[in-house]
């Protein structure tokens, strides 16, 4: 199963440059999911139309398609390999939660359960940092790996409140979660700090080659209970586009949550990383 991470690994990294980002090979699970419709592998070739030069010739090379036609052979016929093809398109989710009931309740629990209702899609995997301390937190990313950090406390520019492993709420420096975000870039895409006062955890986040949602002011609590639920909501209806996807998926819970007009709907920022991710 190597030797297929290291396929559509290569195969993707050439296509995601030779199309400036456009086409992906996380495209091609979402003709997967109509396979319970009546849809085979064999349709999956007739709609990329392989053997058509005009159809990839912008973009992807005889060799390249070559490749990516024996990839589909091998998993149209392999279940192991589907599945680790399967589990190689999946994007994991890492959420974490924190309240500190002084500053305001933020009700986790509901959070965390609604974001569960959201994310329906067979390609995306919510996982979750049970005890929100940082030692839980950076043991579960590490495991996990997710592509998506979704962080869900109170803040202000300096830092973000999470327990400590007595329990009690602390406020941890900016400084102190850059480092690990920057151990961490090589394949985490998107955070979400749904935290007040972020935008500059946010922008430093964003130089160590993320995709960054923060806030850059106070926010309403129910507000930013919205703006993340269209968020994901997007996300999940189209987990399988490309890397613009956060960025459509923010524009959309913009638009939505200011023609709510739901208080603060103007706090939210998104930073695009210049670095391909």
């Amino acid at each position: 199963m190597i030797k297929i991470e290291k396929q559509v690994n290569k195969l993707n990294s050439k296509l995601l440059a030779a199309s400036g980002n456009k086409y992906d090979l996380r495209n091609i699970p979402k003709i997967l999911n109509s396979v319970e419709n009546g849809w085979g592998f064999s349709d999956i070739k007739h709609n990329l139309d392989l053997d058509n030069p005009l159809i990839y010739n912008s973009f992807i090379n005889d060799e390249e398609r070559i490749t990516l036609k024996n990839l589909l052979d091998l998993v149209s016929s392999n279940q192991k390999a589907l599945e680790e093809v399967e589990r190689l398109l999946t994007r994991n989710i890492l959420y974490i939660g924190s309240e500190c009931d002084n500053l305001g309740r933020i009700d986790i629990e509901n959070e965390f359960s609604d974001l569960e209702k959201v994310l329906s899609s067979k390609y995306l995997m919510l996982e979750r940092v049970e005890t929100p301390d940082i030692s839980s937190f950076i043991d579960k990313w590490d495991l996990v790996k997710p592509e998506i950090i979704y962080i869900s406390c109170h803040g202000t520019k300096y830092g973000l409140y999470l327990k400590d492993k007595a329990g009690r709420c602390e406020e941890y420096l900016n400084t102190e979660f850059v480092k690990f975000f920057n151990k961490r870039s090589e394949y985490t895409e998107c955070v979400v700090l749904s935290a007040c006062e972020s935008l500059t955890l946010g922008e430093s986040i964003t130089e160590a080659g993320k995709n960054v949602v923060c806030v850059n002011s106070k926010v309403d609590i129910a507000t930013a209970t919205q703006y993340t639920e269209y968020f994901f909501r997007y996300i999940n209806d189209h987990s399988l586009e490309n890397s613009d996807i956060y960025e459509k998926a923010h524009e959309t819970s913009m638009e939505k949550i200011n023609f709510e007009g739901l208080k603060d709907s103007f706090s939210f920022k998104f930073l695009k990383t210049a670095r391909i991710t």
